[in-house]
């Protein structure tokens, strides 16, 4: 991976700024505080994202801005990438927003997490380490913080093994023996409940045993049961069909004897129907001569009365009163009508009247608020730029405070600075008092600006609102006005109408007159006296039709009795040959049933031994169900305890098995991680060694001393053949250290991890941290010796510069980093 350009908007001191990479070595050269080390962060930022700890998006976002993003071009694999990842400020703090990736002009969005994934991918870092907080190969290899470094060699020796072991990707070892004790554990709870699941082993299977017993005598009296059943099913077939041929007889017999009493039935109607046909005969010729008698006391009338020709006579009139009627009502209902409509327009006139008292009034008012109204033009034109000077002199004093207030932290910052923190070297005296009195003279102008402007302020803030004063008066009377012309336009329109009112007055006058003269013309008197005669008409025609229906249905009822008289004589079902018929049908049915003798009796018997037998088949079929029952249960609690012994012996045989692992993972596999853990280590520490010696050798020519590492890679210092504490070595002597050790693990760690692709670059940050001049010149071998295609130095050292290919000068000026 190499970097092409990065963008940076509002990211720590920088607003707008682009800087470009080529390739080789390249100085960020710049005084402290500049803004160089914001442009390593802001690179680690664009690959990695925000960092809780050690990136937070608080240290990132320019303050006071609310939108801050980064854009890097890299180049993996022959691929041009760009990355963009933006920061926005919110209500509850600043949060990383989505960003995107392009390669070779083809752009993807993501979010930050994706995002991550897809740069390990890019740059070949292992999966594994993606969730763990900070990027430690990129840390380790790529860039490194330098006082981060110091902070690995001076801290706890586990932790800074524990660390290593992370980077090194061994630490799976020291997992793997962690997880396996805890397997282990796990192994132990599994083997205290398979124990207890064997336990009562032997008894099951002894239980097992008699039960097997059991089954088997079951099984054998449930054969003999079987047999039995068999021998008795057979006996009761042969009496069910004796019971069935018993049967077909006894049904002839029954059917015989029922057609016996059929016939006995019939003929007793026969006779019964025969006296009272005789009855009904009497009976019809009394009604015959009494219906006689009936029709020869009614008036004959030969033609039927009309009374429907009445009816609707009547119907007519009633019609022609009804609709008189609704015409006298109608024309009364008008009239009233009319009268009340001649009230409201006289009352409406009455009320218009006291309308053209004012309109003289409000015509004068109009013309005085019409003079006022012309000048608002001028005056809202005149408040628009009162406005827009307040909103300037706003601005100017917002700003003014803002650069204040730079100053005045940057002079409490210098104040209390006594070295810096990127280098830790001392901050010469000088140059922090030209700091000093540059920024308090930005804070005195800057007062003497803001108490001018507020002076201003106040002056222009009374005319503003004088001048709201007077346009909220022309608004109300506006308001006014717009109230006056709708009066005059609903009084112009009434004015209209009234004249039509006056009008319709004198037409609904003449119009009442005429329906009062229709009123006199309607009188009902001659009317209701045609219906009076006309009703009297119909109830005598009614009377006359009614005697007329009458003789009508007794004629007719007469002839119904005649004619079934002469049906009842013509009869002949009640003929007496017809009844002996009958006799003799009975007489040859009861000869036929005597023939059975005494069957019912003999069935009877054969039913009752066919019901024993039944009796005993169900007994013993109730006995052989009990004995399936008997054999079913034992068979299914053999089976169920057969389950349990075999779910024992599993058990039995999983506890072995547990056992046996537990023995192995305690003492084989542990034991084996832990040798490879060791083998592995012991490697790389050898590697790591000689690196670091190396690099040491070539940064520190003193034949006195000497570095080596320990089993926890903790640095070793020998001066004369005596061990040296760090602590006690001089400031340049820990840079060496520091920077030996760094490039050790870069070789290391590139050498190890294959599929890395970041092993082409490497920045520096202030390498010659304390460095004397001897140094500084070897640091030009060092350098060369890296051979790396990008080395990026950070460093304020005027000398670095004889020994780079490239130089990005940085300037901080009112705090806003660019580059010249």
């Amino acid at each position: 991976m190499l970097i092409k350009s990065i963008k940076l908007q509002n990211i720590r001191s920088y607003r707008e700024e682009e800087v470009t990479f080529p390739k080789g070595t390249l100085l960020l050269s710049g005084d402290i505080g500049a803004g160089k080390s914001s442009i390593l962060h802001a690179i680690e930022f664009g690959l990695f994202g925000i960092k809780k700890g050690s990136l937070p998006a608080q240290s990132l976002l320019r303050k006071g801005k609310n939108d801050g993003s980064v854009e890097l071009s890299i180049i993996v694999g022959g691929n041009e990438v760009l990355i963009g990842r933006n920061l926005k400020r919110h209500s509850k703090g600043i949060r990383q927003e989505a960003g995107y990736i392009e390669i070779d002009g083809k752009r993807h969005d993501y979010t930050p997490v994706e995002m991550r994934s897809k740069i390990y991918d890019l740059i070949g870092y292992p999966k594994s380490l993606i969730g763990r907080g900070e990027d430690l190969v990129y840390r380790f290899t790529v860039y490194t913080p330098q006082e981060e470094m110091k902070h690995i060699l001076f801290s706890d020796p586990q932790m800074r093994l524990d660390t290593l072991r992370r980077v090194f990707r061994i630490d799976k070892y020291k997992r793997l023996k962690e997880n396996a004790a805890e397997y282990v554990k796990t192994l132990k709870d599994r083997t205290r409940l398979e124990k207890g699941r064997t336990i009562g082993l032997s008894e099951k299977e002894e239980m097992m045993k008699q039960r097997r017993l059991l089954l088997g005598r079951t099984k054998d009296d449930l054969e003999r049961c079987e047999t039995e059943l068999k021998k008795v099913m057979k006996d009761h077939s042969e009496k069910k069909k004796g019971i069935l041929e018993s049967e077909e007889r006894l049904d002839v017999f029954r059917t015989i004897k029922q057609q016996t009493e059929i016939l006995k039935t019939k003929l007793e109607e026969k006779l019964r129907q025969r006296v009272e046909l005789e009855r009904r005969m009497k009976q019809y010729a009394e009604e015959i001569l009494t219906l006689e008698k009936r029709s020869a006391s009614i008036e004959s009338t030969s033609d039927e009365p009309d009374i429907g020709s009445a009816e609707k006579d009547l119907e007519i009139l009633q019609d022609e009163y009804r609709e008189s009627s609704e015409k006298r009502a109608a024309f009364t209902e008008r009239l009233q009508n009319l009268k009340r409509s001649i009230k409201e327009l006289s009352m409406q006139a009455e009320e218009f009247s006291e309308d053209l008292k004012k309109e003289t009034e409000y015509i004068k008012k109009v013309d005085l608020i019409k003079k006022n109204l012309e000048k608002k033009d001028t005056f809202l034109g005149k408040l628009k730029e009162k406005e827009e000077a307040m909103k300037a002199l706003d601005s100017a004093i917002t700003k003014a405070e803002v650069y204040k207030l730079d100053a005045d932290e940057l002079v409490n910052r210098i104040s209390d600075l006594k070295e810096c923190p990127t280098c830790l070297q001392t901050v010469d005296g000088v140059h922090k008092r030209s700091i000093l009195e540059k920024e308090n003279n930005v804070i005195l102008e800057n007062n003497t600006i803001i108490s001018k402007l507020a002076v201003k302020r106040v002056s222009l803030k009374e005319e503003i609102e004088s001048m709201h004063n007077k346009l909220d008066t022309l608004s109300e009377q506006e308001i006014g006005l717009a109230r006056i012309k709708s009066w005059f336009d609903e009084f112009y329109r009434r004015k209209a109408t009234m004249l039509q009112s006056n009008e319709e007055i004198d037409r609904l006058k003449e119009e009442v007159l005429l329906t009062e003269k229709e009123l006199d013309t309607l009188s009902d008197m001659k009317m209701l006296d045609s219906i009076e005669k006309k009703k009297k008409a119909i109830t005598m025609i009614r009377e006359l039709h009614m005697r007329f229906q009458e003789r009508k249905h007794i004629l007719l009822r007469l002839d119904e009795k005649r004619q079934s008289l002469r049906d009842a004589k013509n009869d002949p079902t009640f003929a007496e040959e017809n009844i002996n018929e009958i006799k003799k049908e009975r007489d040859l049915s009861i000869t036929k049933s005597d023939a059975f003798g005494d069957i019912e009796k003999e069935h009877l018997e054969k039913k009752v031994g066919f019901q024993n037998l039944s009796g005993l088949l169900e007994e013993i079929k109730l006995r052989r169900e009990r004995l399936k029952s008997e054999h079913d249960s034992l068979e299914a609690f053999c089976i169920e305890i057969e389950e349990d012994v075999r779910k024992m012996r599993e058990a039995y045989s999983r506890l072995k098995t547990y056992e046996g692992l537990s023995i192995w993972l305690q003492d084989q596999f542990m034991n084996l991680m832990s040798t490879i853990e060791k083998h592995v280590m012991v490697k790389i520490n050898r590697e790591f060694k000689s690196l670091f010696q190396n690099w040491f050798d070539m940064l520190v020519e003193d034949d006195t001393t000497s570095v080596s590492i320990d089993d926890e890679f903790t640095p070793l210092v020998f001066q004369n053949g005596h061990d040296i504490d760090v602590a006690h070595l001089s400031g340049g002597e820990k840079t060496s250290i520091a920077l030996a050790y760094r490039l050790a693990l870069n070789k290391v760690i590139n050498d190890l991890i294959k599929t890395i692709r970041t092993d082409e670059i490497i920045i520096l940050d202030e390498p010659t941290d304390g460095f004397s001049s001897d140094q500084l010149d070897r640091v030009r071998d060092v350098l060369e010796e890296i051979g790396a295609q990008q080395t990026i130095i950070v460093s304020h050292d005027p000398k670095i510069e004889s020994f780079v290919e490239n130089i990005v000068r940085i300037e901080k000026t009112e705090h806003v980093s660019r580059v010249l």
